[in-house]
């Protein structure tokens, strides 16, 4: 019974350990950037950072310290972001996917999936 009650102890302490890391990480994400969201991914590339997160945010920063706001045109959540072949390619869920030249005006692409 003693071990029982020792791993469920244990396992109440990760948990609200983990759930403090969260809440801290979101405080400083929301102090850097400016945005409350959950960023998920970032990139370099054309000279500019480009991080992307919850509700369909989409940051760009030039000196990776001042960010700016950016129309996504959708509230899906984007999960990651690249820049290859001179495009900034984001995914995200139920299938979205934006392409943009300059990580300021992006365009929704067809997926085939929802």
């Amino acid at each position: 019974m003693k071990f029982l009650s020792f791993s469920v102890l244990f396992i109440c302490s990760v948990v609200f350990f983990i759930s403090c890391a969260k809440k801290e990480s979101e405080k400083e994400s929301a102090t850097a950037t400016g945005t409350t969201n959950a960023l998920w991914g970032i990139t370099y590339g054309n000279s500019s950072f480009v991080t992307v997160g919850r509700n369909g945010n989409i940051l760009t920063s030039t000196d990776g310290s001042t960010w700016t706001a950016r129309t996504s045109g959708t509230t899906n959540v984007l999960y990651g972001v690249i820049y290859a072949n001179s495009t900034f390619v984001v995914v995200g869920s139920s299938g979205t996917i934006l392409t943009s030249s300059d990580g300021t005006s992006w365009t929704s692409r067809t997926s085939g999936t929802s």
